[in-house]
This record gives C-alpha cells, sequence and structure tokens, in this order.
C-alpha cells in the first residue's frame, strides 16, 4: 500500500536507483482522493448522475473558491460545501486537492515539485483527513444518548489510519 512504500527507505534489492522524489508514493492515494470526491459530490446531491459520468466536469474547478463571480455555475460547489458542512471542510477539501493532487499531478517545466518522504506521507495523512472529515460531514449525527444505551459501536472511519485500511487493503493484497 502507499503507506508501506512511505515507509521504505531504499529500494528493493532489484532497483539500484535511489530518489529524492517520492511523489509516486502519493499519486495512488491522489487518485482515491479524486475519486471519492467524485462519489461524494454525487452521494450529497451536488451533482447529478449526468454530471457524475460527464468528462466536462472539473474537480479543481468546482472547489477553487478563487472562480471568478461571472464563471460561477452549477458545476461550482464551493459555496454549496459552506453552506452544507462548513467554511472548515470546504476549504480543507480545495488545499488537499491544490497541494496533494493537482500541484503532483501537473507538470509545469520551471516549477517541477518533488515531494521528500516526509512531504509524501503529509499528504497521504492530509487526504485520510480530508476524506474523513467529508464523511464526517455527510453522515447524520448520532441519537441522543438513553441511559439504556452507554455507548456506541465505534465507526470505521474514525481514524484516517482506518479510512486508508478501507480504502487501499481490498484493492492491494
Amino acid at each position: 500500500t502507499a503507506w508501506q512504500l512511505h515507509g521504505q527507505q531504499a529500494h528493493p534489492a532489484s532497483c539500484e536507483i535511489e530518489t529524492e522524489d517520492y511523489s509516486y508514493i502519493v499519486f495512488p492515494m491522489a487518485k482515491a482522493y479524486e475519486g471519492f470526491l467524485k462519489q461524494y459530490f454525487l452521494d450529497t446531491g451536488l451533482i447529478s448522475p449526468e454530471v457524475y459520468t460527464s468528462r466536462r466536469f472539473r474537480i479543481g474547478r468546482a472547489l477553487n473558491p478563487d472562480v471568478y463571480e461571472h464563471q460561477r455555475d452549477e458545476d461550482w460547489l464551493y459555496d454549496d460545501l459552506e453552506r452544507r458542512c462548513s467554511p472548515t471542510l470546504a476549504r480543507l477539501l480545495w488545499e488537499t486537492w491544490l497541494e496533494c493532487r493537482n500541484r503532483l499531478f501537473h507538470y509545469y517545466p520551471e516549477k517541477h515539485r518533488q515531494l521528500n518522504q516526509e512531504q509524501a506521507g503529509r499528504c497521504l495523512l492530509k487526504m485520510a483527513e480530508a476524506m474523513a472529515a467529508a464523511v464526517a460531514c455527510r453522515q447524520p449525527p448520532p441519537p441522543p444518548r438513553s441511559p439504556r444505551y452507554l455507548c456506541y459501536p465505534r465507526s470505521p472511519l474514525q481514524s484516517p489510519a482506518s479510512l486508508l485500511t478501507l480504502l487501499f487493503v481490498p484493492f492491494f493484497p
């Protein structure tokens, strides 16, 4: 998994090349983050099934708080996230997208971005935390406690690490 790759200081013996750029570790999680966001927008009713399958919809544009006023249309979701959840969540989803997905995937010749191992780990954690925060917003609040029931079952999404396990374990043996 991405966490296992992140924990390796050196490459396997079959590969003698050392690297200073650990961006490749973040790519699988960044793709999962992109898919998560699109599914989240669909599940919460922020986008329609037609938009979900559309090739025109752009997550970066939908989350960008700096889109010009005259360009804000039904595909611009930042304000909807602010109202539905909180300005904090809207900002977290955008900054995570920008830092851990967009700037990593796109190549700019004079501003090539490399991640060291610590930065890669921070991106993995930031994406997991952003997804957990979005899921927490989507779920209704728990019912009030009654004297009969003193504890609730633990949610599988209470920590970023458990979210990572749910995301990656089924896909990687």
